[in-house]
């Protein structure tokens, strides 16, 4: 238990951080209000995952934190430029298609050898759920700052080149997990 505390302390340190110079929400940085939306989108779909003790929709509860968490920042950040709205955009497709990936292969499989022994145990299975909940909030960071920020982006050259390689990144998942899948 001691591992959940660390992880939430972490978050709490970064969101704070990085929140400092962005939007508030009721005087709570919005950056801290989407740390604790990770955890608490994680945590809720434990509680479901931990009685049934399935990890059938854990990956799929991943892809929902990030889009609850670009949801809540398009929510409550300041206006948006098209930049911005790209941008959440990209993020929001990319989760979308990564949950609905993962989930219908957790159904086809039948299981995930990574919770054989996990989900077992009460501390670890939750463990597992919390850093996960780290992990979308810390890999969404860079993003979240970006759009809770209350300065105006416009578009640059370097906006058309971030596009570029996320689509050819966004391509080359699309046929890593595909050819994958093949010879699976």
């Amino acid at each position: 238990m001691i591992a959940i505390f660390v992880a939430v302390a972490i978050a709490a340190a970064v969101a704070w951080a990085g929140g400092k110079q962005g939007t508030a929400v009721g005087g709570l940085p919005l950056l801290a209000l989407c740390a604790v939306l990770a955890f608490a989108v994680q945590w809720t779909a434990f509680v479901p995952a931990w009685l049934m003790q399935t990890e059938k929709f854990y990956d799929l509860a991943g892809s929902v934190t990030y889009l609850f968490l670009l949801a809540c920042v398009a929510r409550f950040g300041p206006p948006r430029s098209w930049a911005d709205v790209l941008l959440l955009a990209m993020c929001g497709l990319w989760a979308l298609r990564l949950g609905l990936f993962l989930f219908m292969r957790i159904h086809q499989d039948g299981s995930d050898k990574r919770f054989t022994h996990i989900k077992n145990s009460f501390p670890r299975f939750l463990l597992s759920w919390t850093l996960q909940g780290l992990w979308v909030f810390f890999t969404l960071c860079p993003v979240l700052i970006v759009v809770a920020s209350p300065r105006w982006h416009s578009a640059t050259v370097w906006t058309f080149i971030g596009v570029a390689i996320w689509a050819i990144g966004f391509a080359i998942e699309i046929l890593a997990d595909s050819q994958k899948r093949q010879f699976r």
